[in-house]
């Protein structure tokens, strides 16, 4: 995986994002200890379990009717369901 990021991220050095903020996000501790530390993509599944929507939502938005917390909240989210450098640094 880490040659993925080499070939997908070239001026950027894994080593120097994998624990900037914005590649980190709140987990439970027993999804935490499924998910572990790999990649983004094989995490995805697992972040989809999470009781946080910010989490939950790395990978896809919901959509709930118009005018809920969530779709208000929605409009201020952005889902992620291609990770890198970009992603990170924008998260950031």
């Amino acid at each position: 995986m880490r040659a993925n990021w080499a070939v997908e991220n070239p001026k950027a050095v894994y080593d120097d994002y994998k624990n900037r903020l914005g590649n980190l996000t709140l987990l439970e501790k027993p999804i935490n200890i499924v998910a572990g530390n790999d990649f983004c993509t094989a995490k995805q599944a697992e972040y989809r379990k999470s009781s946080n929507y910010l989490t939950r939502s790395l990978v896809e938005l919901t959509n709930v009717d118009q005018n809920t917390s969530i779709s208000r909240i929605n409009e201020k989210l952005e889902a992620f369901p291609v990770w890198g450098a970009a992603s990170i640094d924008e998260r950031h």
